[in-house]
């Protein structure tokens, strides 16, 4: 394709402004169409080719001549003048221009095109991306993994520093995690170091959701006054007795949640002891008189029962307000129902808060805060689920103590756990509580003791499981577990652990564990009808280990199966028997190793194996305690 000539074309206009004359005008008109067309083919065939723009020979020379003309030696270059004046390279530049704005529709035209390929390439990007790795699955599925991830993750970290770890992986992770609430309503920090900036991320982020609020406390001793000494203790105490009250402090963080207070929904208190005496309390005065519409339960963690000055001996502290929860007397609560609590009684809320409480788990280390829960046990009207754990109990009471301890009935109480460690110098005081304890109604009742380094004068739980059934008489899911302390396990015990004789009469499934040797009482069972007669389940749990004896497991289950069989009474409840082995390399856990339908017992009971090896270990499943219905 020949080149157009250019050099002989004329302008648009002439040098003085006038425009051409008519005949100079059409040859212009078909010059300039000519023009367009070529450079049409030149933009959008050479542009799109592998290399790019690629101008006429002619074109180039021109382009050459326009990049190395100077103003000193145009005409050393060989560019011509023209008959009226000017240079042809004036003339040419201004071609240039009018052919230029000839093709402003053709940048669009390609711009399009480009857009088309880049779409296309992207598409094929989302492709590859949705079918490979954590990315291709929907955004509800990533929601529960990252979820799963953040209640699994270290409790040391505050929670809402997992969701920040988590949104800096990817932008599709960042995505999800800041727009969803659920990442961020659960707002704790760092003792004595708290965030208070990601704590107000939290609260916004979290949007209108209920929030679960975790919050440092810290006591610590104020002194009041000082009680004098005698003359022969001034050496001793120069200063008097410190008069010391409880002062509470809280972290700063609270300033910022007492304007959300309507959106609590659970709050755990993390009290923390200072052993420095600060000179006044502050932070608790910002929910003084608060009502929290939402708020369903709280937990008080206290690191240690008391709070001790650092001169031990050397000052008195009057009362703990905080042992009794006494910032709270003040909220209104009406959706309080779940108590957490350790070495803390809830008895400064108010008797409406209380009768409204359905939940309440205790762990207590004093005796004194037991006859004092005992007395509030009452002002439960409503109470339906009671764990009492005094695992941590000392040995410090006596016999007036005992005494002050008032019966209790709970007849709202449907299930019951107790929890206590062995103690040869405390069976009597497990005895003189626990059954002070009335639940006429409770239909699921858990006992969990540890044994302890000291023996007892007789078999372990002898004289404690015959009291169960007068006191609840109802209970129908009953559960015995009893373990060796982690300091003791592999040592020998030298005083067994007793199967129970005694049994409520309305049971229907029983569990009895034990990760010690057994003693079963025959002469005890010659004198018991074992009341059984609704019995559905029986699951015993034990520990194979070549120092306990778990041969009285046989001997108990022939026992309790004299009274189950069919030839007993016209219709058969009884189902199965479930042996479980205790499997320390697995955590301490028992896993489900034989079941043994009822036609079955006997041959059992006779061949004087307790554990079977009828299964295999990829058969054997780990036990879970079933979820019974009332």
């Amino acid at each position: 394709m020949s080149s157009p000539d250019i050099r002989k074309s004329q302008p648009l206009f002439s040098e003085d402004g006038e425009p051409p004359k008519e005949g100079v005008q059409l040859q212009d008109d078909t010059s300039n169409l000519r023009a367009t067309n070529e450079m049409n083919s030149v933009v959008t065939g050479d542009l799109r080719g592998e290399d790019g723009l690629q101008l006429p020979e002619e074109l180039q020379r021109e382009e050459d001549l326009l990049n190395i003309v100077t103003c000193s030696a145009p005409l050393e270059k060989g560019i011509d003048r023209i008959s009226d004046g000017g240079s042809t390279l004036v003339v040419r530049a201004r071609q240039y221009l009018s052919r230029l704005g000839l093709l402003d529709g053709l940048p669009t035209e390609i711009s399009s095109e480009l857009k088309e390929k880049a779409d296309s390439a992207r598409q094929r990007v989302n492709r590859v991306v949705t079918v490979c790795g954590i990315a291709s699955l929907p955004s509800e599925i990533l929601i529960l993994i990252f979820s799963l991830s953040i209640d699994c993750s270290s409790r040391d970290i505050p929670h809402p520093l997992h969701s920040v770890r988590l949104s800096h992986v990817c932008r599709l992770f960042r995505n999800i995690i800041t727009t969803t609430s659920r990442f961020w309503t659960e707002i704790s920090s760092i003792p004595h170091a708290p965030k208070v900036g990601l704590v107000e991320a939290c609260l916004q982020r979290s949007g209108d959701s209920p929030l679960n609020v975790h919050l440092n406390v810290y006591i610590f001793p104020i002194q009041i006054g000082a009680f004098p000494v005698p003359e022969e203790l001034q050496l001793m105490f120069p200063n008097g007795v410190l008069d010391l009250i409880e002062g509470i402090n809280c972290d700063p963080t609270l300033s910022s949640l007492a304007l959300h207070a309507h959106r609590w929904r659970n709050l755990h208190l993390n009290v923390i002891p200072v052993n420095d005496m600060i000179k006044s309390s502050f932070g608790f005065e910002l929910i003084q008189n608060t009502i929290f519409p939402t708020l369903e339960s709280v937990t008080v963690y206290r690191e240690s029962a008391s709070l001790r000055h650092r001169d031990q001996g050397r000052s008195f502290i009057e009362k703990e307000c905080s042992r009794e929860m006494g910032f709270a007397s003040s909220w209104t609560t009406p959706m309080l129902r779940t108590l957490n609590l350790r070495d803390t009684l809830p008895s400064s809320l108010p008797e409406s808060s209380l009768a409204a409480i359905t939940t309440v788990r205790i762990n207590l280390s004093t005796f004194n805060d037991v006859s004092s829960l005992y007395a509030l046990f009452s002002k439960l009207e409503r109470v339906e689920e009671v764990h009492l754990d005094v695992s941590r109990l000392g040995t410090s009471w006596n016999e007036d103590q005992l005494e002050r301890i008032q019966d209790v009935v709970l007849g709202s109480a449907k299930r019951v756990t107790l929890r206590f460690d062995e103690d040869a110098g405390l069976m009597e005081l497990w005895q003189a509580t626990f059954f002070k304890l009335y639940c006429p109604n409770a239909t699921s009742l858990a006992v969990e003791a540890t044994r302890c380094s000291k023996e007892p004068k007789r078999a372990f739980l002898y004289h404690l499981l015959p009291k169960i059934p007068a006191r609840f008489p109802k209970v129908k899911n009953y559960t015995v577990s009893v373990k060796e302390s982690l300091k003791l396990i592999g040592q020998e015990t030298r005083k067994p652990t007793s199967l129970p004789l005694h049994f409520p009469p309305d049971l229907e499934h029983f569990t009895f564990t034990c990760d010690s040797s057994l003693w079963f009482s025959e002469k005890g069972a010659r004198k018991i009808i074992p009341r059984v007669s609704r019995l559905r389940t029986l699951t015993l749990g034990v520990n194979p280990s070549v120092m306990n004896d778990i041969k009285p497991a046989l001997d108990w289950v022939r026992w309790i199966a004299d009274y189950i069989q069919p030839h007993n009474r016209p219709e058969q409840m009884f189902e199965k028997l479930v042996l479980l082995k205790f499997d320390c390399s697995r955590g301490y856990r028992y896993r489900i190793k034989k079941i043994i339908p009822r036609d079955e017992i006997e041959a059992w009971c006779a061949s004087g194996v307790v554990l079977p090896e009828t299964l295999s270990e990829v058969e054997e499943t780990e036990y879970e305690e079933p979820k019974w219905s009332e």
